[in-house]
């Protein structure tokens, strides 16, 4: 019978465990389709920008998910970051937390 020392069990248990873990959770690329605390963010309106409310960690990608949680409104494909500002609106367009700053 063998004799192994406990450095050797311990670096064959960690391995066991890294490829178990592997096989259940994936690697990370885009082999499995998963990414490794990944989130993906529903967009309910199509902008490209999703509700950072409904996020899904380490699932693939879906058709009506986005890679972003970004968006303040997001039943209103008009309202987003980046967009410029429409004045007196009362809507905070660019979701910067602001309402209709550039019209004063």
């Amino acid at each position: 019978m063998a004799k192994y020392d406990v450095y050797q069990v311990g670096l064959a248990v960690a391995l066991l465990i890294l490829v178990a873990s592997f096989a259940l959770y994936g690697t990370g690329t885009s082999v499995t389709g998963y990414a490794a605390k990944s989130a993906i963010y529903k967009d309910v309106d199509g902008d490209g920008y999703g509700n950072p409310a409904t996020v899904k960690y380490n699932v693939r990608q879906s058709v009506g998910y986005v890679l972003n949680g970004l968006d303040c409104n997001d039943n209103n494909k008009r309202v987003k970051p980046g967009i410029n500002e429409v004045c007196k609106n009362k809507i905070d367009d660019n979701c910067n937390g602001l309402i209709d700053e550039s019209c004063r």
